[in-house]
Parts: structure tokens; C-alpha cells; sequence
């Protein structure tokens, strides 16, 4: 979305433009604020074998809807390397974090090393840093008459504050934190309903702990603050009308950074009524003012400015009643803009009414290999409307200004929950009233470890921190011996790099059902029963359960060779079981199946769903392989040697089903840096279907399918709210299809609820069959520059970039399709596809001689196993719930009443195949209570309209 409004409006221009982006910015701004909510996986929504990816979210609630969080797995610690586990926060040393989980038969100890944060309140209450759901916004905190007292650094604190004497001030918190803060550590105070920005950075990289994206490492050297791992980072805000952005950048990274300011979300390179664009540079300055059209325009710099050398300090101004900006450079104004003019004044008032939420930097790319962003100061304060005299010398007096009158200066002598005395004078708490106080700025924190972070009403960094008996103990710049109770805080963040490697191969994964997720060695699991896990750190713990959703074991050894588990034929059982092997017999009423590792298997027809009998032409699950669908490494010789296709690390896998979090946010639509799945197609299917189902807690899920192919064809087929984006790009001869913005109906699913998405392709035909929750939504390949080509594509599943919650994929499958749409009339149908498009009605009923023996209209056929796609028993699926369900590495899945794992093999019963004695190795994952099976969505069109309701817009 973020790169192809922009091409397009910088071609047509004009008021239609304009609101085209400006729709499309609507979506952004929504997923934005909850992405930056969003902090971590709720504790009480089931992603597995729950009822989130099924059952409808209506406006009422109450279907799907999550119940209020289990006792004793409120708080959450988030690991290095991305992984979550919810509990209790019992005790913090230096060294070591004690965490409690009801279900655990002892405390759990993690070095502090390990851990990258602690979630201590409700994950998501509040967003950081004062965006208007924070306070205004949410009824649990209604605005109430505060201050914003901005501290050393990053330091700043929103609270009740008042002060009898002008030198002690004291701030009170939501919860009753109680924090006593002396004037010198103050630089200035705002006062209002809520909290200004204050944030920024001045000598320590915790400072810049809150920004987006999380995934970005912050690295300090000196005073030079260095961005690594993203392109961008950003910060949403809730600004008042009037404040100013200051920074300085270093000589060497000041050409090409642009400061965004944006009225939706943070985000670069996307465009919203009021979007503000400034490019730096050493030679010109460039702005961009975004209202009804784009419009960049860039002047010299100043002679003078020339021949400076150095780094560059900037003041960026902006007020909001005049829609103005005013930027200075090394104390010389550069820029002085307006949104507006008399003469081009809008029609529409509402696109002179401009907010900003966020802002962002990022260095613009020109293909020259942009270096890293770098700062060595940053901040954002509020601003009064008066432009400072550069040069300005400490008079040794506070400042008091209301953005309406002139600048007063005097001393501030008290401040009551009412009103203030200022230089002798009574003057009452008007609400956008700032006081700077005298005296250079007091020194930061040295040797800060964490930064504690209060939601909405502060965030401070903090050394020697200690947790005991649910109160947080440390030193803080304004105090040697802090102590605050627990339940004031949302999180501690550690100082660290901001992701580290996950977890080895060689390690056991515990998953449970809220998507926590624990490495170790399972020692023994029994179901019904507990498991006994071995720690990395060499803790043994006894799991009770309740809530664990399975067992990822570490895979093969070398006891199973990986080519003998290969198998020629995969069948699907009413079930939901698979089955891979060689068939060996086959009558009317039974199947024998020769299973590589269970050995030889009878199984009855009547339980049959479908049979894929060539490995050519097999089908495929979300689990088909140990550890799930998996990205690849770039080809040898590939630029950087970037990864390719969807990034998997950052997602959450149990028996077929993949949990994204929702704090991905990225800069641009680079697709090798998103979260995601992928799996390649045999180019042998020429015909052949995807389905995906997909769910998020708390709305609607956007996502992405693309089909990449090798130098032929692609398509990309974006999800968002209540519209499909679809566009197919021919590398072959350059062509392009038109971008396609499909408007889908609104009673196409529940509000909030489950999108189960079937796309049909036949690449003999060139066409492409689009269907979502059973409803047709388009046909492609009805022009030439829309047909997909024969060749070998690679599928990708991608949650759309800036997703605010999490998204879930599941039932997810790749396989031969006859070439006919399915439909409800047609589900209970037996018939025989075959490798050149026929269908024969009907299924085999013998196998001899590496044929098929079929009765049809002509008397019996015998057709090669080797050109039979698939044969479907028609029918339905026994959607039955089990107790337990097993996968083994070589795609096998069987249901089982009872599993025991000691370590070094597995015993099961299984109604299907009967007692089973599995050796290590062979079992991939364990699965406790799983979801039920259901059939795919029929589609419910016997044919497609023959033109659609896209709009198509050429790029």
C-alpha cells in the first residue's frame, strides 16, 4: 500500500489523487495505533485448537471473544530473541529473574542476560508516550489536569505534580506512585490534560527504547547514536498545536535524511492529509507539504552554509494555528512554509484541520548504498509560537508562556493542584502553559542497565535495579533509592541488541496455547499426563497440561535416513489424518498402504478422503515439514546476500499453524523482511490450489498471498479491511498488469471474524480464481498482461505489513486442482482426476500392474497411477475431537487417545493404526487437544461474473 499510492499520485496529481491516499492512509491509521498498543500476545486468547480461527467476532462480542486473563500469567517476559512467556515477576537480582507460572511445579530462573524486557501490566493498556487512546481516549484513565515534566535524556514523567516551595515538586501516578523530583533535574513543565512529547535522545541508546520498529538496534559510539537492521525508525506522539523538533546529525549521514511528520501512524513514505516531508542535505534543503496533490519543492542553502563543515544542528518548528513550518540550520533559517495561501485555500475545511501522530526519519534511498541513520541529539518539546533568538544567554530566570501572550520571565514559587504563583503573581492552571526553568540542562544517568516505562505517564532509565517482595528498587538520576510497587510500571526494558538469534535446532520447543513458547529437552510427556522439561539453563520442571498446546521435538537423527522416509503417495483421511507411502494393494473395500516408517498399513475405503498417488503432483500441508514452512537463504551471488521470500523466525508454529505478532512494522514493502511463510510448487502442477485460513485477535486479518515465479510471472493478492489489492507483473517482455482495488462486500464474513481464502490456478489456461469465504471475487487471465504463466512459483503468506494485532494462519494447503470451482452440489462426488485435465466420475476399484482399474460410460479403463492427479471419495470429513494428535517427520499426521514419550521413543494408541512404538527421531511434534478438522470452504458460485467490480488504476 505504502509504495503504490505514492507512484500513482505522483503521475495523475489533483483532488482525486488526494483522496484516493488519503483512503488509503485511513486503514493505516487505524493498524497503526494498535500496533503500537499492541505490545505483546494477549495471555488469554487460545491461538491453538482455541475458537479465534473459526468462530465469528460480531459486534457483540461475545463469539471468539476472549475471557479476562487467567490469574497468575498476567505479566509476560520477552526474551532476546522474540520468544514470550507469561507468569509472574517474583524476584529480580542482578543476575537472575525468578518468574512464578501456575502450571509450573517450581519457579522458573532466567538469566537477566536472556531476557530483553518485562511486560509488568496489562500488555497493550497503554500506548507509550501519550497517543490520545492512552488517556483521553480510554475510559480507564479519563483526562484529568496533569503536568509533563520532562527529566534528563529521554527522561520524562506525566502525573499529578504540584510543589509548595518552586524547588521540591511532587508527581503522583495512576496506581498511587508516589516520586519526589528536585527542580534542578527539571527542564521544563507542561501543563494539560495530556501528556506532550518529550522523548529523545541525548547520551545512552536506552533513550531511544519505545521507537519503531522494535526490531531496530540502537547502537551508541561516543555521542554519535548509530540505527541498525532497519531503514527507518519512528515514534507515535500526540503533539501539542505548537513544538519543535531539534537534532543534530553527523557530517557524514546528513545528506539524504528526511524528517516525517504524520497525521496517521508512525510510518515513512506513505502520504495523509497534512503529511510533512523534509529532506536534509548539505547543499538544498527539499520539503514536501501533502494536502489534495504532491508538490516537492527544494532550495539552496545559504551561501555561508556552504563552507561549513561539521555536523548539522537543526530546529524545526511547527505551528499549527498558522499550518507553518519554520526549520533552522546551524542557527540559520532555511525553510519557512505554509500548508495554505488565501487564494489556494481548501473548500473542505476538515483537510485544513491537520493532527499529527507520529513522526519518523529515514534516509532517502538512491541506489548508492544509503548509510545507517545517526544522531547525536535528539528531542521534541513544546513550542509557544515565538521564534528564539539564536544565541541566546541563560538569563537565570524561568520562562512562563501560554502560546497566547508574550513570554513572561520570572521564578516559578509554588504550584498547587489549582493553580501556580509565579514571580509573586497567582495565575491559574491553563491547560498548554509551559514553565522552563533556569540553569543549563542537568546531567543524564551514567551506567543506566534499564529503562522503566509507565505507559502513557513516563518513562525513565534506571541502574542498580532489583525487584523484592513487589516493589522495584534502583537509582534514577532524581533519586538514589528509588521504590516504586510493582503494578505502577508497564515495562522494564534491558539494555541489548534488539534481536538475537532464535533458539537451536537442536533444542525441543514447549509451546502453549496462548503461543508462549519455552527451548529445552523434553525429558517425558504423557498425555493425559504432565511433561517433565530440562531448561538451557539445566532447571528441571514439571509442566502442568492445561495449557500447553504441544511438543515441538528437535527432528530427524541420524538413526532415520530422510530419503527412506520418502514416500510416492499421500492420503487424507475423513479424519483429518495423512498418510504417506507406497501403495501396494487396493480392492473395493480396502487400501494397503506401505508406510516408510509405520511399515505396512491396511486401511479401510470408506475412511479414505483423498489420495494423492504421485509424489509430483502431492499435496501439501502448513506441517508437512519438521518445524514448519521456512524462508531460504539468498542464492549465491544475490545482492548483499539478503534472504529471500517470507521471514519465518518471527512466527510462532505448532501442528500446521503459524502466530505473527503485530509489532512488524516496516518502512517500505520489502518483502524479504516481513514475517512469514512460504513453500514452492512442483512446476509438474499445472493446475493446481492454495488455501489459507486467517484470524486476528481483535479485528479483521490483512494479509498477503504472492506467487513468485522464476523470471516469469507473479502475483500479489493483498487483503486489507474491506478491499483486495491485486497486481501481476510479467518480468518476461516487462509487462504489468493494472493495479486492481477490489471494493468486497460487506456481508462477505463476520465483523472480526476468520478469512478463508482459495485461490484456483491454471496455468495451461492462464487463469486464476480467486474466492474468499466461498464467495467468487475475481477471475484473472482474461487479458494477456493477467495470465499466469507455466513455471515454477513459490507460495508466500505474509500478514500485511503494519498489522496491528496478531494474525494467525492455519489450514493451510497446497495441491492438484481438477480445473472445476468447487461447489456444495459437487462436495459429495466421487471422481478420478487425471494429469491432462479429464475427470473420470467415479473412483478406482483395483490396482494392478501400476494402473488403476475404473468402471466409466465406455466400459472399464485402466489408467497409469503415474498420470492420475488425485482422487477425491467424496463425502464429508469426521470433524471429531481428539484427544491428542502426533506428526512425524516425514508429513505423517494420526490422530491418537494416548501418547507416552520417555525421552528416547514414543507409545501411542491410535483408533486409526492401533498401538504404535515410534523410536527418536521419527516424531516431529506432540500435540495435546488439538483443533478439530474442517472441510475447506466450498465456493458458493457455480461460475464467476464475467467482469468484476475493480477499479483499475495504471501505474
Amino acid at each position: 500500500m505504502t509504495s503504490e499510492p505514492k507512484k500513482r499520485a505522483q503521475k495523475g496529481g489533483g483532488r482525486g489523487t488526494a483522496q484516493m491516499v488519503r483512503l488509503a492512509m485511513g486503514l493505516l491509521i487505524l493498524s497503526a495505533a494498535l500496533a503500537q498498543a499492541q505490545v505483546t500476545l494477549p495471555p488469554d486468547i487460545d491461538f491453538f485448537g482455541g475458537d479465534l480461527l473459526r468462530a465469528p467476532q460480531n459486534d457483540g462480542g461475545e463469539a471468539g471473544k476472549a475471557s479476562p486473563a487467567t490469574a497468575g500469567y498476567a505479566q509476560t517476559l520477552v526474551f532476546s530473541d522474540g520468544r514470550e512467556l507469561r507468569g509472574e515477576l517474583v524476584e529480580m537480582t542482578r543476575d537472575e529473574i525468578i518468574w512464578r507460572r501456575p502450571d509450573a511445579g517450581e519457579a522458573l530462573r532466567f538469566p537477566r542476560s536472556e531476557v530483553r524486557r518485562i511486560v509488568t501490566g496489562p500488555a497493550g493498556v497503554e500506548p507509550s508516550n501519550g497517543m490520545v487512546p492512552g488517556v483521553a481516549g480510554n475510559p480507564a484513565h479519563p483526562p484529568f489536569d496533569g503536568a509533563t515534566l520532562k527529566l534528563p535524556g529521554g527522561d520524562w514523567l506525566f502525573g499529578k505534580v504540584t510543589s509548595a516551595d518552586g524547588q521540591s515538586f511532587a508527581v503522583e501516578l495512576t496506581g498511587g506512585a508516589q516520586l519526589a523530583i528536585a527542580r534542578t533535574q527539571i527542564e521544563w513543565m507542561h501543563f494539560g490534560a495530556n501528556p506532550v512529547p518529550a522523548f529523545g535522545f541525548s547520551v545512552s541508546a536506552l533513550d531511544m527504547e519505545g521507537w519503531l520498529p522494535a526490531s531496530a538496534t540502537m547502537e551508541l559510539a561516543g555521542s554519535t547514536l548509530t540505527v541498525k537492521g532497519v531503514p527507518w525508525i519512528g515514534r507515535a506522539m500526540t503533539p501539542p498545536n505548537r513544538f519543535e523538533v531539534s537534532f543534530e546529525l553527523p557530517e557524514d549521514s546528513e545528506e539524504g535524511t528526511r524528517l516525517w511528520l504524520q497525521p496517521f501512524g508512525p510510518q515513512p513514505n506513505c502520504y495523509g492529509t497534512g503529511t510533512a516531508e523534509i529532506r536534509f542535505g548539505r547543499k538544498e534543503i527539499a520539503h514536501l507539504l501533502f494536502t489534495d496533490k504532491f508538490e516537492r519543492q527544494s532550495a539552496p542553502l545559504p551561501v555561508e552554509a556552504l563552507k561549513e563543515k561539521g555536523p548539522g544542528k537543526y530546529r524545526v518548528f511547527y505551528d499549527g494555528t498558522a499550518k507553518r513550518i519554520v526549520v533552522r540550520r546551524n542557527g540559520r533559517e532555511v525553510g519557512d512554509w505554509k500548508y495554505f495561501t488565501e487564494k489556494d485555500k481548501p473548500a473542505d475545511e476538515a483537510v485544513r484541520n491537520i493532527q499529527f501522530n507520529a513522526l519518523c526519519f529515514d534516509r532517502e534511498n538512491r541506489g548508492e548504498g544509503t548509510s545507517p541513520l545517526k544522531f547525536n541529539r535528539l528531542r521534541i518539546q513544546p513550542w509557544d509560537g515565538n521564534l528564539p533568538k539564536e544565541g541566546q544567554i541563560e538569563d537565570g530566570l524561568d520562562h512562563l508562556s501560554t502560546g497566547e501572550t508574550a513570554e513572561i520571565a520570572g521564578k516559578l514559587e509554588s504550584v498547587t493542584d489549582k493553580e501556580m504563583v509565579f514571580s509573586g503573581a497567582t495565575r491559574p492552571r491553563q491547560g498548554g502553559t509551559t514553565v522552563r526553568f533556569s540553569g543549563a540542562p542537568p546531567a543524564v544517568l551514567a551506567g543506566a542497565e534499564a529503562k522503566l516505562e509507565f505507559g502513557s505517564q513516563g518513562e525513565f532509565i534506571a541502574r542498580n535495579l532489583r525487584v523484592r517482595e513487589g516493589k522495584v528498587l534502583g537509582e534514577t538520576i532524581f533519586s538514589s533509592a528509588l521504590e516504586l510497587p510493582l503494578g505502577t510500571l508497564q515495562n522494564i526494558t534491558f539494555q541489548g541488541p534488539a534481536m538475537s538469534a532464535p533458539p537451536a535446532a537442536s533444542l525441543d520447543m514447549l509451546v502453549f496455547k496462548n503461543a508462549d513458547e519455552l527451548p529445552g529437552k523434553a525429558l517425558s510427556a504423557t498425555l493425559p499426563g504432565p511433561v517433565r522439561w530440562r531448561m538451557v539453563s539445566g532447571q528441571e520442571v514439571e509442566f502442568q497440561p492445561g495449557r500447553i498446546a504441544g511438543i515441538r521435538l528437535a527432528g530427524a537423527v541420524p538413526s532415520v535416513d530422510p530419503k527412506a522416509a520418502a514416500a510416492d503417495a499421500t492420503v487424507e483421511l475423513r479424519s483429518g489424518e495423512r498418510l504417506r507411502g507406497r501403495l501396494v494393494a487396493w480392492d473395493e473395500k480396502h487400501v494397503q498402504l506401505e508406510h516408510p516408517l509405520l511399515g505396512s498399513l491396511g486401511l479401510d475405503r470408506n475412511r479414505l478422503w483423498r489420495l494423492f498417488p504421485v509424489r509430483r503432483f502431492d499435496a501439501v500441508d502448513g506441517g508437512r515439514a519438521p518445524g514448519g514452512w521456512k524462508w531460504k537463504e539468498a542464492e549465491e551471488g544475490s545482492a548483499e546476500g539478503r534472504k529471500t521470500g517470507a521471514n519465518s523466525d518471527q512466527s510462532i508454529y505448532l501442528d500446521g499453524t503459524y502466530v505473527l505478532r503485530g509489532h512488524g512494522y516496516v518502512g517500505s514493502f520489502n518483502w524479504s523482511e516481513l514475517p512469514g511463510v512460504e513453500r514452492s510448487i512442483d512446476p509438474g502442477l499445472e493446475r493446481f490450489e492454495v488455501r489459507i485460513e486467517a484470524a486476528s485477535q481483535g479485528s479483521l486479518p490483512n494479509f498477503i498471498l504472492m506467487l513468485t515465479g522464476k523470471g516469469d510471472t507473479s502475483l500479489r493478492a493483498m487483503i486489507c479491511y474491506s478491499n483486495l489489492q491485486l497486481t501481476m507483473q510479467h518480468a518476461t517482455g516487462n509487462r504489468r498488469s493494472p493495479w486492481r482495488n477490489i471494493a468486497l462486500a460487506e456481508n462477505l464474513f463476520a465483523t472480526n471474524g476468520p478469512r478463508a481464502l482459495r485461490l484456483f490456478v491454471d496455468t495451461k489456461a492462464g487463469t486464476c480464481d480467486l474466492a474468499i469465504n466461498g464467495v467468487p471475487v475475481v477471475r484473472l487471465g482474461q487479458e494477456e498482461n493477467e495470465r499466469l504463466l507455466a513455471g515454477e512459483y513459490t507460495a508466500k503468506i505474509q500478514p500485511y505489513p503494519n498489522q496491528g494485532m496478531a494474525t494467525v494462519f492455519s489450514n493451510i494447503w497446497i495441491g492438484p486442482w481438477n480445473g472445476e470451482l468447487p461447489s456444495p452440489a459437487k462436495a459429495a462426488d466421487e471422481t478420478t482426476a487425471l494429469a491432462n485435465g479429464d475427470v473420470a466420475k467415479g473412483t478406482p476399484k483395483a490396482l494392478h500392474d501400476g494402473k488403476f482399474t475404473i468402471d466409466s460410460e465406455l466400459g472399464e479403463l485402466d489408467i497409469p497411477v503415474e498420470k492420475t492427479l488425485a482422487v477425491d471419495f467424496g463425502g464429508a470429513l469426521d470433524a471429531q475431537k481428539v484427544a491428542g494428535r502426533l506428526r512425524l517427520v516425514d508429513g505423517t499426521v494420526v490422530n491418537v487417545e494416548r501418547f507416552n514419550w520417555d525421552g528416547h521413543a514414543l507409545t501411542a494408541h491410535s483408533s486409526t493404526l492401533g498401538d504404535l512404538r515410534l523410536p527418536d527421531g521419527v516424531v516431529s511434534e506432540l500435540i495435546y487437544d488439538p483443533s478439530p478438522v474442517h472441510p475447506p470452504t466450498p465456493v458458493g458460485a457455480s461460475k464467476l461474473a464475467k467482469k468484476d467490480s475493480a477499479k483499475k488504476n495504471s501505474d
